[in-house]
C-alpha cells in the first residue's frame, strides 16, 4: 500500500497530468456520448454480429487480418461489444490518450516538462490524422499499433531491447504505418544522458540500425508467408511482389513515383496549413467548445510559467534529423503500398507517423533556446499559435462527427421503425454524404463502400437490404431495372475517372417489397422503370 506521503508527492509533481487527463475526456465527451462508428467500421461491426468469439478469431487471422493478425485478434475481441458504439469509443480514444502519456514520459528522459507538454498537447489531438480516432473500430488497429508503438520507445529509453525488439514487432502485426518511426527508436537507444560522447552514439546507432533492418525484413517476410499459406493476398497491398526469385513492381510504380514526387511538400508545406487556416471560418462558440477554449488557455498559461533549461542540443540536432527522414519515409510507405496520401477525411489514416513526427518536430522546437530573448519569445507566440490551430481543426472535426452520427441515427432509426414488421424489404435510399458544414470530409455516408448497406443491416438485423442510389439530373440515370437484377449509377472509385459508374446493386429481388427513401421519407417502387422515374421526380427535381 502507497503511503500518505509518497501519494502525495505523486499527486504534486503530476498534478498537471491528471487536469490533461480531465480536460482530455472533457473536452472529447460530446463525442464520446454522441459519436459512432463509421464508413468500414459499419461491414467488419454488422459481419462479427452473433458470430463467437472463436470464429471471429479464425475469421479475422486467416481472411480479413491476415496479414496483421495481433489486429485482426483485437478487432476479434473489441467486436464483443457488438452494438455498442460508447465501448468502442471509449476504449479507443483511452488507448491513444494511454499512449500519449507513455510517449510523454518517454520524452521527459532527455527533453524538458515544458517541450514534453508540448508534444502531448499537439498529440491528444490528431487533426490531419483523425481517421484512427474517429473510426473505433477497422481503424483502431492504428491506434493499437501506435500503442505497441510507444511502449517500444518507453523500453528504448530504458535499454530493455528485448521489450523493444517485442512491441515492435507486436506494433508491425497489429497495423504497419509505424515502421517508418524506427529511426526514433534507435535514437533513443543510442543515446546516453549521462554521456553525450558523438563516437560512442554512432556506434551504437549502427548497431541498432542493422538490428531494426532485420525485424523489418522478418515483418515483411512474415506477411507474404501468412499470404502464401492462407491462400489470401488481397489484404497485402504492396506495390511489389516476389516471382521467380525476382521483385516485380506494379505496372504504374515508376509513373506514380514521378507523378507525386512533389505531394510530400504539398501536404507539408500547403494543405496542412490550409486545414489549419480554414478550421478558423469554423469557430462556433457554443457553451461546450467555449469551455474546451478556456482549457485550452489555461493551459498555454501552465506552459509559459514552467521554466526550463536546454541541455541536450546534441540529442535535439539527430532527432531533428531523424525526423526529416522519418517523414519522408512517411511518403515512401505510400508509394510501396501504390496509394496517394491525402489529408481529407477516412483517407488520411495513413499519415499518423507523419502527425506524430510533427507533434516530436514542435516539441524540440521548443526545446531549443536561442541566444535573442525576442526569437525565444516569437518562437513561443509560434508555438501556441501551432498548438491552438491544431486543437482547433481537431476540435470541428469531432463536433462534426458527432452531428453526422446524428444525422445518420435519424434515418437508420426511421428505416428501422418503417419497416420492424417486415420479413425482407428490398431499399434503395438517397442520403447525404457530409454535412452542410463539412470542414475536413467527416463522412454521414460514404459514396465509396456499401457502409450504408451495412448500417441498415445492422439496426434491422438483416431484413432490410438496402442500397444507395445517387441523384441526376435524368431519372433514369439514377438506377434502372433489367429482369431480376437492379442496376445503378455510381461515383467512380478511381480518383482518375470523373463520371459516374454502372454498377449491379441487387440481384434476384421481390418487386412486391421494393421502395425507395429520400429525406425521411418511403415511396414503393415497382418494376417499372417509367413509373419508378415518375416517383423519383417527385422528390429529386430530375427529369424523366
Amino acid at each position: 500500500m502507497l503511503s500518505k506521503n509518497f501519494k502525495n508527492l505523486i499527486l504534486k509533481k503530476y498534478n498537471y497530468i491528471f487536469l490533461i487527463i480531465a480536460a482530455y475526456y472533457f473536452i472529447n465527451l460530446n463525442y464520446i456520448l454522441n459519436g459512432g462508428i463509421i464508413y468500414d467500421d459499419w461491414s467488419l461491426s454488422a459481419n462479427h454480429i452473433g458470430v463467437s468469439l472463436y470464429e471471429k478469431i479464425k475469421i479475422n487471422c486467416l481472411l480479413f487480418f491476415n496479414t496483421r493478425p495481433i489486429g485482426g485478434l483485437y478487432v476479434a475481441i473489441l467486436t464483443e461489444f457488438e452494438k455498442n458504439d460508447f465501448a468502442y469509443i471509449f476504449i479507443n480514444i483511452s488507448i491513444w490518450l494511454f499512449s500519449g502519456l507513455i510517449l510523454y514520459f518517454s520524452l521527459l528522459r532527455f527533453l524538458n516538462i515544458n517541450s514534453s507538454l508540448v508534444f502531448l498537447c499537439i498529440y491528444l489531438f490528431p487533426s490531419f490524422a483523425s481517421t484512427p480516432f474517429f473510426s473505433p473500430v477497422t481503424q483502431s488497429l492504428g491506434v493499437l499499433s501506435i500503442f505497441f508503438w510507444s511502449l517500444s520507445l518507453y523500453f528504448s529509453v530504458n535499454k530493455k531491447k528485448i521489450f523493444v525488439i517485442l512491441f515492435f514487432i507486436l506494433s508491425l502485426l497489429t497495423y504497419e504505418y509505424t515502421v517508418v518511426l524506427f529511426l526514433i527508436n534507435i535514437l533513443f537507444l543510442s543515446f546516453q544522458k549521462i554521456s553525450s560522447n558523438k563516437n560512442i552514439f554512432i556506434y551504437n546507432f549502427k548497431k541498432f540500425i542493422i538490428l531494426f533492418l532485420v525485424l523489418i525484413i522478418f515483418v515483411i517476410a512474415f506477411q507474404f508467408i501468412i499470404a502464401k499459406i492462407t491462400d489470401n493476398n488481397a489484404p497485402l497491398k504492396y506495390a511489389f511482389s516476389f516471382q521467380e526469385n525476382k521483385v516485380i513492381f506494379e505496372e504504374n510504380f515508376f509513373n506514380n513515383v514521378t507523378k507525386y514526387f512533389t505531394k510530400p511538400i504539398e501536404i507539408i508545406f500547403y494543405e496542412i496549413p490550409i486545414l489549419f487556416l480554414n478550421s478558423l471560418k469554423f469557430i462556433d462558440l457554443k457553451l461546450h467548445n467555449i469551455l474546451a477554449y478556456i482549457i485550452l488557455f489555461c493551459l498555454f498559461i501552465k506552459l509559459y510559467k514552467l521554466k526550463y533549461k536546454s541541455e541536450n542540443y546534441f540529442f535535439i540536432k539527430i532527432f531533428f534529423i531523424l525526423l526529416i527522414f522519418s517523414s519522408f519515409f512517411v511518403f515512401c510507405m505510400y508509394l510501396i503500398v501504390s496509394s496517394v496520401p491525402q489529408i481529407n477525411g477516412y483517407y488520411n489514416r495513413g499519415l499518423v507517423a507523419l502527425f506524430l513526427c510533427f507533434a516530436f518536430f514542435i516539441a524540440i522546437i521548443n526545446e531549443y533556446k536561442f541566444k535573442n530573448s525576442f526569437i525565444n519569445n516569437l518562437k513561443f507566440i509560434v508555438i501556441l499559435l501551432v498548438i491552438f490551430l491544431n486543437f482547433n481543426s481537431f476540435l470541428i472535426q469531432k463536433n462534426n462527427y458527432a452531428d453526422t452520427e446524428r444525422v445518420r441515427d435519424k434515418i437508420l432509426s426511421n428505416v428501422k421503425n418503417t419497416f420492424k414488421l417486415y420479413d425482407k424489404v428490398y431499399l434503395l435510399m438517397i442520403v447525404p454524404t457530409y454535412l452542410e458544414k463539412n470542414y475536413n470530409d467527416e463522412t454521414i455516408f460514404s459514396e465509396e463502400v456499401n457502409d450504408l448497406h451495412y448500417a441498415v443491416n445492422y439496426v434491422t438485423n438483416k431484413k432490410v437490404f438496402a442500397r444507395r442510389i445517387f441523384q441526376n439530373k435524368f431519372c433514369k440515370n439514377s438506377f434502372e431495372i433489367d429482369g431480376d437484377k437492379i442496376y445503378g449509377y455510381v461515383p467512380s472509385r478511381n480518383k482518375k475517372i470523373k463520371e459516374m459508374v454502372k454498377i449491379e446493386l441487387i440481384s434476384r429481388f421481390d418487386y412486391d417489397n421494393f421502395y425507395f427513401y429520400y429525406d425521411n421519407k418511403v415511396e414503393k417502387l415497382t418494376s417499372n422503370n417509367e413509373e419508378n422515374a415518375k416517383i423519383l421526380s417527385k422528390h429529386i427535381q430530375c427529369t424523366y
